[in-house]
């Protein structure tokens, strides 16, 4: 759930920032091209954003499989100390 909260407040920020970077001080309505763009590079920022959490989701579940208990500051240490979220 808090995964989910991340991705459509991410998703919905990123889309007004890069919609009101477009606009300018101009305050002028967008195109429908404009507003299309605006979507896509809010949800290609918001998923750059929000993969660290993905990462970390899917490890967790991953050891609660196995039987381990892993706390989410135990999985971020690990993940930074294994070389971060991108590997």
């Amino acid at each position: 759930s808090f995964k989910r909260f991340c991705d459509w407040t991410t998703r919905y920020l990123f889309v007004e920032l890069v919609a009101d970077a477009i606009r300018g001080d101009s305050g002028e309505k967008l195109s429908t091209g404009m507003k299309v763009f605006s979507a896509l590079a809010g949800g290609t920022l918001s998923a750059l954003v929000t993969v660290p959490i993905d990462v970390m989701v899917a490890t967790i579940q991953d050891a609660g499989k196995s039987g381990k208990q892993v706390s989410v500051l135990q999985t971020l240490r690990q993940q930074f100390a294994s070389g971060g979220f991108m590997d």
